[in-house]
């Protein structure tokens, strides 16, 4: 089978969800395993997409958030002052 041929079905499909990748696959005359397989291929494929663009977005915005709570939290601490001496504490 021609390279170009499965890079057009798994195009297609990517772009055209099943439906495309099912019709570039009769046009090319592949029998209906070589259909399922390149479809399942070319789920799998974007699947596997969509995770690491998750995973990127997940971890840009874990340390953006962290970043910030630590410099919120440093600047907090800056404003309080701490005396040496306890202090009386009343229950009413």
């Amino acid at each position: 089978m021609n390279p170009s041929i499965i890079i057009g079905l798994l195009l297609s499909a990517f772009c055209f969800a099943s439906v495309g990748g099912t019709d570039g696959a009769r046009a090319c005359g592949l029998s209906e395993l070589a259909t399922i397989f390149i479809l399942c291929l070319t789920n799998a494929t974007i699947i596997l997409i969509w995770f690491g663009f998750v995973e990127t977005i997940d971890s840009r915005l874990s340390n953006f958030l962290k970043h910030k709570r630590n410099n919120y939290l440093s600047n907090c601490l800056d404003d309080v002052q701490f005396s040496k001496e306890p202090q009386e504490v009343r229950i009413h």
